[in-house]
């Protein structure tokens, strides 16, 4: 099957600048998948996002949607949708109409059913009516998704679209988001610097550091054998131990110090509980790692470590404990 997005051999320089934003980057995106492209600030993923809608000019590399290569073309003739950061509807229109604007041109009893069809879709036909002002944060982000998905594109790229909304929102519209665009068939590229939202969204996770692809794949494989040490610690707290090992919080077992039950690990250590944090569903404990276990340079916590537990404290500050892990960790390279 055709992919719905190929990127080959993409790269993008400003001027005579020596480090190009984007170097050689390749990914295939199958049709009605969803992609996450994640990484840190200046890592160049909204560089990316702009030359895929063709809002910038590729400097080599091509791109393709449903198999045909629209690199030099015209945004506007790329069959692509944009959902922005901030919704962006147009406030002199109805909900209703901010839908229709992309399809303007369609005949009017096809237009009147496809917003009918579109705002069920996205659970918003009650507002139809409204002004965007009348309708909250999350509301305005369903709008901006089915004034995108209006046109039938080949391709829907949002662009850190639940960054402005608190956590509890944002938690429940990427849900939601997730689940329309599934429904619609549509395939979608989405742009983040959100760990869980790129892991608990997409079916494909693309995640660049300085212009280059560092890992892709699926979010299990990412973050269950991360190509090394710098993608290890992006995707998630993690312990890097000196053999190379990545040990994350929640594979972590504590017991009292007392305690000698410790059958079936593949790693044990001593360790003082240093921190506890309280989350309602969960519990963080900051650990300073004793005897058993070194970590290795390249980890970045000066010597502490975590461990997650599901519940209310069992540990305090101060007190001394066994860590121990049953499950086989992954090796990233040292060096």
């Amino acid at each position: 099957m055709t992919p719905a997005l190929s990127i080959t051999g993409l790269s993008v320089a400003y001027g005579h600048r020596a480090t190009p934003v984007l170097r050689d980057i390749s990914l295939d995106l199958p049709t009605g998948e969803l992609m996450a492209v994640l990484g840190p600030s200046g890592c160049g993923k909204t560089t990316l996002l702009r030359v895929i809608a063709g809002l910038l000019p590729a400097t080599s590399g091509t791109v393709e949607l449903a198999g045909r290569e629209v690199t030099t073309l015209a945004p506007e003739k790329r069959r692509v949708g944009l959902v922005p950061q901030e919704a962006a509807l147009f406030p002199h229109l109805s909900i209703a109409e901010n839908i229709a604007f992309g399809i303007k041109r369609t005949p009017a009893a096809r237009r009147r059913a496809r917003v009918a069809e579109l705002m069920e879709l996205v659970d918003v036909t009650a507002l139809a009516d409204r002004r965007p002002s009348q309708v909250s944060g999350g509301q305005a982000q369903r709008v901006a998704l089915a004034r995108a998905l209006a046109p039938s594109p080949d391709l829907v790229l949002l662009d850190e679209p639940f960054s402005a909304l608190d956590a509890a929102l944002r938690t429940r519209l990427r849900q939601d988001v997730a689940a329309i665009l599934r429904a619609a068939g549509t395939a979608a590229v989405i742009v983040t610097h959100d760990q869980d939202e790129a892991l608990s969204m997409a079916d494909f996770v693309a995640v660049l550091r300085a212009g280059e692809v560092a890992q892709s794949g699926s979010p299990g494989a990412l973050y269950a054998e991360p190509a090394d040490a710098w993608v290890a610690n992006f995707l998630g707290s993690c312990a890097i131990l000196d053999d190379g090992r990545v040990l994350r919080p929640e594979q972590i077992r504590l017991t009292d110090a007392a305690a000698t039950d410790v059958h079936n690990a593949t790693l044990s250590f001593d360790a003082q509980v240093v921190h506890v944090e309280f989350f309602g569903h969960s519990t963080l404990y900051q650990l300073r790692p004793g005897r058993g276990l070194r970590l290795a340079p390249q980890d970045t916590r000066a010597g502490l470590m975590f461990a997650r537990e599901l519940g209310s404290p069992r540990f305090v500050s101060g007190q001394e404990v066994v860590a121990s892990v049953a499950a086989e960790l992954p090796f990233v390279p040292l060096g």
